[in-house]
């Protein structure tokens, strides 16, 4: 994307270091770039702390594979989709002096920016969770954090569909790195329940904090749902 100022080009790439890749990962994570347009001074305006910029959450919703990384309502700062394992946040990061990454839209789910304007300090963007298909909202971002809804395109039908359970399931593999992953059940189911294990594609997405339709559907029919992310995912 354009800085508004047309001197600089914003854009999300991987560092092609190999000794800057997580030794769980095997596809490269992306960072927060500022380049001026005759492609001179390049700078990572995101350090190693930032996992991913974008978003790369597992899902059966094709509109998330258009969503963009990014918004840029000044010459100062962009507002950028960053991903940590199976969530993804909005954070506002500088794109001028000391590095700066500070989140202002977050929670268990996976959020995505789509638009920003420094008119009223407000931003645009989707989001989806556990329960929730993907909604448009809007926030503000200065002292005060606003965040209102605006559409509602699925609860007349979710009022009909059974209520589910989410639990988050954290776990440690032999050689200590920390992976994690989700059961999902009927709220009314109780005792051994059989149980689907679902594998995503990897190695270059993750699964995690999003509507499902395919996971309801099973659930609703009687089995649980696990789902994790393994090694390799991003």
């Amino acid at each position: 994307d354009w800085c508004p100022d047309g001197m600089r080009i914003v854009a999300a790439g991987s560092c092609s270091d190999p000794r800057e890749l997580h030794s769980a990962i095997l596809w490269p994570a992306a960072s927060l770039w500022v380049v001026n347009t005759d492609g001179s001074n390049a700078q990572r305006r995101t350090d190693t702390e930032v996992p991913h910029v974008g978003l790369r959450i597992d899902h059966d919703m094709p509109p998330l594979d258009n969503l963009p990384a990014m918004a840029i309502p000044d010459n100062k700062f962009a507002f950028v989709t960053v991903q940590a394992g199976g969530r993804s946040s909005l954070c506002r990061v500088s794109l001028t002096g000391d590095l700066c990454c500070e989140e202002v839209i977050g929670g268990n789910r996976s959020c995505a920016i789509l638009d920003a304007c420094s008119s009223g300090c407000q931003l645009l963007f989707w989001a989806t969770s556990f329960d929730v298909p993907g909604e448009l909202n809007i926030a503000r971002w200065d002292d005060v954090k606003i965040e209102q809804q605006i559409t509602d395109l699925n609860s007349a039908v979710l009022r009909h569909w059974p209520s589910m359970r989410v639990q988050h399931v954290p776990f440690v593999s032999v050689d200590g790195l920390h992976l994690e992953g989700w059961f999902m059940a009927r709220q009314d189911a109780s005792g051994p329940q059989p149980t689907i294990l679902y594998i995503h594609g990897g190695p270059r997405m993750a699964i995690g904090c999003a509507f499902r339709f395919d996971f309801w559907m099973l659930a609703a029919h009687g089995y649980a749902v696990l789902f994790t992310n393994f090694r390799g995912s991003i």
